[in-house]
């Protein structure tokens, strides 16, 4: 699955970096796929996302550490709580209008709240696919 794969090359980057396990916010988590191969390196990790029905899919054991958010929107959590953070698949969602908000404002407030929920010096790791130069400009 693409995802682990993923999850897994961020995981092996996180300690080839010296980062010791902390608390990793996972955006756009779906099923927790992602959160799963860090909490297996023993990082503790909240999950967010859109959609209830992929949060319903997740393990039972570990919904109650998944938010359903909508990136686009902000990111529902208290400023520097998270050491790091990985989206993959999602970031290109965030490139379309959704609910009559623009797409560039849905990016702006996103990133500005990525900015305020990570500790100083924290990392992050994205994977996306953007449908065009436009998307990659937009982010």
């Amino acid at each position: 699955m693409l995802q682990a794969t993923i999850a897994a090359h961020i995981v092996n980057y996180y300690l080839a970096n010296g980062l010791p396990p902390g608390l990793f916010l996972d955006i756009g988590s779906g099923t927790g796929v992602a959160a799963e191969v860090l909490r297996d390196a023993g990082h503790d990790c909240i999950g967010c996302d859109l959609s209830r029905a992929m949060l319903s899919a997740s393990d039972p054991a570990t919904r109650s550490t998944s938010a359903l958010s909508d990136a686009g929107d902000g990111l529902p959590f208290r400023p520097a709580t998270f050491d790091g953070c990985l989206s993959v698949s999602t970031l290109q969602w965030l490139c379309y209008d959704y609910q009559g908000r623009p797409a560039s404002s849905r990016c702006l407030r996103f990133f500005r709240s990525l900015h305020t929920v990570l500790k100083p010096h924290a990392r992050g790791a994205f994977q996306y696919f953007p449908e065009d130069t436009d998307h990659i400009d937009l982010l």
